[in-house]
């Protein structure tokens, strides 16, 4: 009895072995290659904050690349802007105030003050000569009157000059600071005016609406995906080539592509990229048999096709004859 449960035991084991190396040695030696489609898919995120007053998308819509897919509230932002152009054009009437009184005191100068001096010191002299007649009796007080008015005036005029030139630094700092706050309120407008365009969200690219992740109603943070777009014509598989198989596959290859989706149908890929990287050891080897590991590298294949969806599985088939 105990002999027959060994010979049971030993067939048993015999037997398991045997089906194991097959479906290795299938594996190895198969023609077919395996590997799922994989798409773009394109987040159409938020680039500021608010409350989603509308959505204009579902699930399965087409969109073109631009097209408006929700609304964030912009009332906040309008009673902003309001708010923004009134001080921009509050700081513009500064700075051009500030500019006149810097062009009018820029337009003394050394000179000028020269002359304004030299004139003041010869009126003092004949205001001087004048009292003297006057005392004298020789003019009447009228004329008296006359000059001093001039000297005055005079007088005046030269000191007006030299504050003139003294105050220009100050007039053009006073300019020069009054544009910089004018030009400030002018940079806080344009980025409200930027957020209240952002407050459409537009389709980052054209294709199938596959993923609506909001509601309306909701409160969104920036950079917060509001909805996915899958884009139709922009897919392609990666496939794992062990380096046994590598050297069928070159850059800019043409292909034909098996989906199990379209039993009738033949799709045409393209190899895009062959990885210099490889990326693990698709079968292990054993000492018993004195095998070596099997690196794979990923293969690009582009397909381009809009029948394609996701997750779709796809074979390629080595041509017969080619394996060694």
């Amino acid at each position: 009895m105990k002999k027959c449960v060994k010979l049971i035991f030993l067939m048993l084991f015999l037997f398991t072995s045997a089906i194991m190396v097959g479906c290795q040695s299938t594996d190895e030696e198969s023609n077919v290659l395996h590997g799922t489609v994989e798409v773009t898919e394109v987040d159409l995120n938020t680039k500021i904050p608010g409350r989603v007053i509308e959505m204009m998308v579902e699930e399965g819509d087409i969109v073109e690349q631009g097209q408006v897919v929700a609304k964030i509230d912009d009332q906040d932002l309008l009673a902003r802007e309001k708010q923004l152009k009134a001080q921009v054009d509050a700081a513009k009437a500064s700075w051009e105030q500030a500019k006149l009184a810097y062009q009018l005191k820029s337009q003394v100068n050394q000179e000028t003050l020269k002359q304004a001096q030299a004139n003041a010191e010869v009126t003092s002299k004949t205001l001087k000569r004048m009292e003297e007649l006057f005392q004298a009796g020789a003019i009447p007080e009228q004329k008296l009157d006359e000059v001093r008015a001039k000297a005055e005036a005079a007088a005046a005029a030269a000191a007006k000059a030299e504050a003139a030139l003294l105050e220009a630094p100050v007039a053009k700092a006073q300019a020069e600071a009054a544009q910089a706050q004018y030009q400030q309120a002018k940079a806080g407008l344009n980025e409200l005016q930027i957020n209240l365009k952002e407050t459409d969200i537009k389709a980052a690219a054209g294709g199938t609406i596959s993923e609506v992740l909001v509601e309306e109603g909701e409160l969104v943070s920036t950079g917060l995906p509001l909805a996915t777009v899958t884009v139709d014509n922009k897919n392609w598989v990666n496939l794992q080539v062990p380096e046994t198989k590598l050297r069928y596959f070159k850059e800019n290859q043409e292909m034909p592509v098996h989906v199990i989706a379209f039993p009738e149908k033949e799709f045409t890929g393209k190899v895009i990229n062959i990885s210099k990287k490889p990326d693990f050891a698709a079968h292990k080897a054993t000492n018993d048999r004195g095998d070596k590991d099997i690196i794979t590298y990923n293969v690009k294949i582009e397909l381009n096709s809009p029948d394609l969806r996701p997750g779709m599985s796809v074979d390629i088939t080595l041509p017969q004859g080619q394996e060694e």
